[in-house]
């Protein structure tokens, strides 16, 4: 039996108005404008879901193997085998991934809050308070990542009762920024609870990478 799709807002990412681009693909409603690409997606779309149950055990087993098949070089398995000795062995750990949209990555548009390709992208601090509310009660650590570390400090003063690991861009001055994000996703999918975008790649790669074990709260 195939996997069906998976309803969440990848079935609507990439409808929009706007013309598409000349010479691009399109495959399931989503303009893709490297033809070469199209035979690496799916029909069925499983993103977005963070629910272990919905997906295949054909599915998630291959996909798996291709995460095992990660080799990372010694200077991100490094920094990661420094940090996590904070995270492990203390209770329940709950990352948090706040992606405010506000940051203005390599690659973001920047009017992400505004744009909408299909998929409305939110942010604000109570919106993640509320799902971070589900689960303090049975955490006993927190790894907290963001985006903007300006407004990081809203966060620490809310959470400034709980024991609260970050890791910045000034904690790892010596990794490029790729492998700051890498050491990153690789700490936050350690965890048992994760509360993060709804819909960020990075989030996604978070729970993929922590074996889909994490019970999310996906914001917005």
């Amino acid at each position: 039996m195939e996997q069906p799709s998976i309803k969440s807002d990848t079935n609507a990412w990439g409808l929009t108005s706007e013309p598409i681009p000349e010479h691009a693909g399109s495959h399931l409603g989503i303009n893709i404008t490297n033809e070469k690409l199209l035979p690496l997606f799916s029909n069925h779309l499983i993103d977005w879901s963070f629910d272990r149950s919905l997906i295949y055990d054909k599915v998630f087993n291959r996909i798996q193997l291709g995460i095992q098949r990660v080799k990372w070089n010694n200077t991100i398995l490094d920094e990661f085998n420094k940090i996590k000795t904070k995270l492990l062995n203390k209770g329940p750990l709950l990352t948090i991934q706040i992606r405010t949209w506000q940051a203005n990555n390599v690659g973001d548009r920047s009017d992400l809050l505004t744009y909408n390709d299909g998929v409305l992208r939110k942010y604000s601090f109570e919106l993640y308070k509320n799902e971070i509310d589900k689960i303090l009660s049975e955490t006993k650590i927190i790894f907290l990542t963001i985006d903007r570390e300006d407004f990081l400090p809203q966060y620490i003063d809310y959470l400034k009762d709980y024991n609260v690991i970050t890791y910045l861009k000034s904690d790892s001055s010596h990794l490029s920024s790729l492998q700051h994000s890498a050491v990153t996703m690789l700490l936050g999918s350690l965890c048992d609870f994760l509360v993060c975008s709804r819909v960020s790649t990075f989030a996604e790669c978070i729970w993929w990478f922590g074996g889909c074990k994490a019970k999310v709260f996906p914001v917005g």
